[in-house]
């Protein structure tokens, strides 16, 4: 008996996942970034409705906008990856710095290109690293938020976790499907 629950494998309880970003422009050195991330936030994918009343009645029907929010959210370990803070760091300078106050073009006016957007895939993985699924694709993605870092010397050595939103322009689901 004990032999055969052994051979059905690890239950999602140690899965991880990892994102991978396409190079920037300006940032070659994410010629391709990728790290394991300890936790992300899909958005909903969201249809919005109005209402339609017919005397003691009321039901919604779809009123032709899609109302999904274009933020992702994740988590990793800045104590395990620094180097992929600082260089999330650069990112967000290029974007905007605090130190000039300078920001970047969006879409460049001669080059119809983006100097700060890249597609960013994420997916995920069971504890021995082996890819479970493959996930979501975003488009078009830039560092919206770069969350602080906290140092605690009485923290008992836990890890020093940094959140990231990115908003993008469009989440494609399922690339395994």
């Amino acid at each position: 008996m004990i032999d055969t629950i052994y051979r059905l494998g690890d239950d999602a309880l140690d899965n991880q996942a990892i994102i991978v970003f396409q190079p920037l422009l300006f940032l070659t050195e994410m010629d391709p970034l990728q790290f394991r991330i300890s936790s992300f936030s899909i958005p909903e994918f969201s249809i919005g409705t109005y209402p339609v009343n017919y005397k003691t009645q009321t039901f919604n029907k779809p009123n032709g906008r899609i109302e999904t929010p274009t933020a992702f959210s994740f988590t990793f370990r800045a104590d395990k990856y620094w180097a992929i803070y600082q260089l999330l760091h650069r990112w967000k300078n290029l974007i905007g710095d605090d130190v000039t106050g300078a920001m970047a073009e969006d879409v460049g006016a001669l080059s119809g290109e983006s100097s700060f957007r890249t597609d960013f895939s994420v997916m995920t993985l069971d504890s021995n690293g082996i890819i479970t699924s493959q996930g979501w694709h975003f488009t078009k993605a830039w560092l919206q938020s770069l969350g602080s870092v906290s140092f605690d010397q009485t923290s008992d050595g836990q890890p020093i976790n940094v959140d990231v939103t990115l908003e993008y322009v469009k989440c494609i689901p399922g690339l395994d499907a």
